[in-house]
């Protein structure tokens, strides 16, 4: 069974609701350790208006990441594709992401979802979709900087932001399966370390900090 999308503007505001609380819950406890009737409790509806929106543990996780991942390509996608250049538009990406998951709450809930759902055969590929948004962002600027001559020519942009998204992905579940402490330094720490590289391979000296 489905999620039902709401079909009026406060079912709208209802659901979005709920996913904002199941994000926190998530974040907080991660997916195995959140119990379903917990999340009834926290939303304030009763069981059966909660399974309305969402039947399931599952359907309720996938929707958490589909969500957060939705509004964050979004939003990062207007902040970056308003720089001037191919090259300044990538070096705003990993900063772009890393003020999200500081600013938002639920941000981190993504993080454990996505490694939690990720490990079950019958979820795993509803996992994976929501990165092909990210890496079809990072392939379009990588393409732009090249047909700009910012970027090497020889280079796959398809293949490049591939290992980009996966990596900052693999480096933001590692920082989170370690101990809580100073998580945001750390993982700005390793990211500024992950553009460096990934400039040095576009064949761009100038550090992507610096731009």
């Amino acid at each position: 069974m489905s999620p039902v999308e709401p079909s009026t503007a406060k079912g709208a505001a209802t659901r979005a609701r709920l996913l904002d609380v199941a994000a926190r819950v998530f974040a907080e406890k991660g997916y195995g350790a959140a119990k379903f009737s917990e999340l009834i409790s926290e939303s304030g509806l009763t069981k059966g208006a909660f399974y309305f929106y969402f039947p399931s543990k599952a359907a309720l996780a996938r929707a958490v990441i589909d969500d957060q991942e939705r509004r964050w390509v979004a939003e990062v996608q207007q902040r970056v594709l308003a720089q001037a250049t191919p090259t300044q538009q990538l070096a705003d990406v990993m900063p772009a992401m890393l003020e999200l998951l500081a600013r938002e709450p639920g941000a981190w809930s993504v993080v454990r979802l996505v490694r939690e759902l990720g490990a079950d055969a019958g979820l795993a590929d509803d996992v994976v979709k929501p990165m092909d948004a990210w890496i079809a962002l990072v392939a379009g600027i990588i393409r732009d900087g090249q047909q700009a001559r910012e970027f090497r020519a020889d280079l796959d942009a398809d293949g490049l932001a591939t290992v980009l998204v996966g990596a900052f992905d693999g480096i933001k579940g590692l920082v989170d399966s370690t101990s809580p402490e100073d998580r945001e330094q750390r993982l700005t720490r390793y990211t500024g370390i992950l553009g460096d590289m990934a400039f040095a391979e576009l064949g761009i000296l100038a550090h992507p900090r610096d731009l």
